[in-house]
């Protein structure tokens, strides 16, 4: 439907159909994660939310999303003796 307060937009809505459809999926899908995901401890689950919240900072910085985050390059940091070998 177009938006009255913009003419160049146009909003999109979900209808009862794209609701219901919605609701039957979510559960069986939430389902499923959780099967997949009870491999891991619930510490291990809460380190790859953050590590992955961390990657979709970074790619959004580098996309040009919406992150404010201060623009820093990271390097890989090596220890001194990581260092020695690699130049080994």
């Amino acid at each position: 439907m177009k938006d009255p307060a913009d003419a160049r937009a146009i909003r999109v809505v979900v209808t009862e159909k794209g609701n219901q459809l919605f609701e039957n999926v979510r559960l069986p899908s939430r389902e499923l994660v959780y099967e997949i995901m009870s491999c891991y401890e619930e510490r291990d689950v809460i380190s790859l939310k953050g590590l992955l919240e961390r990657l979709r900072e970074h790619v959004l910085q580098i996309l040009g999303g919406d992150v404010h985050r201060p623009h820093t390059t990271n390097k890989l940091r090596l220890e001194a003796n990581d260092e020695e070998k690699i130049s080994a």
